[in-house]
């Protein structure tokens, strides 16, 4: 309801894109540290509590982000491999 009434008043919805007027982006921050040197690390075999502490950063911001770069490696190789029957016709 009240958001309703903002957007007639046209305080938000037009230029303004949130209550607060503030238009930053939804969600938290990301935290800011170097993600190519995660795997890096990772690849020269440091476990991924190593990489946390010396990186500075948790535990599962580590987790989430070689959880991210391999689902986009592996989306990459999966669209560079031809499929099956490609071809045959």
């Amino acid at each position: 309801m009240r958001y309703k009434q903002d957007f007639d008043a046209g305080k938000v919805g037009k230029t303004v894109y949130s209550r607060s007027g503030k238009n930053l982006p939804v969600g938290r921050p990301k935290r800011i540290f170097n993600r190519d040197r995660v795997t890096e690390l990772r690849r020269n075999g440091a476990s991924i509590r190593q990489i946390a502490k010396q990186l500075g950063v948790g535990v599962g911001t580590i987790t989430r982000t070689l959880a991210k770069r391999l689902s986009h490696e592996a989306g990459r190789q999966d669209a560079a491999a031809p499929t099956a029957g490609a071809g045959l016709g």
